[in-house]
């Protein structure tokens, strides 16, 4: 009997320990942590102003530059940065190279 209370302990705290586990991040959230990782230089250099007291609004799209198709844009990425809704910064992102790439303004 005491065998098997423990052999159904054991396996409700292997479903338990399973069902907290973390959701999978997003292939969207991917590309920004890219993003936030390797282009810090470039988000501070936007961001002149003292960023930590400032009242403007900071807004990040990402957005697949076309559907996935013939082409596999599965893991391709444009990040835009905007302050106050002027473009920033933008970035291409390969997710599945861990690939970011400034790009040029009015490059998108």
């Amino acid at each position: 009997m005491a065998i098997g209370v423990l052999a159904f302990e054991a396996g409700a705290f292997s479903l338990n320990a399973e069902s907290r586990k973390a959701p999978e991040q997003t292939p969207h959230a991917a590309a920004l942590d890219l993003v936030f990782r390797e282009g810090l230089a470039t988000i501070r250099e936007a961001n002149k102003d003292d960023w930590w007291h400032d009242t403007k609004s900071h807004d990040w799209q990402v957005q697949r530059p076309f559907a996935p198709g013939f082409l596999d844009s599965t893991h391709m990425f444009t990040v835009t940065y905007k302050i106050d809704g002027k473009s920033m910064a933008a970035w291409s992102v390969d997710t599945k190279k861990n690939k970011v790439e400034l790009l040029k303004p009015g490059k998108k």
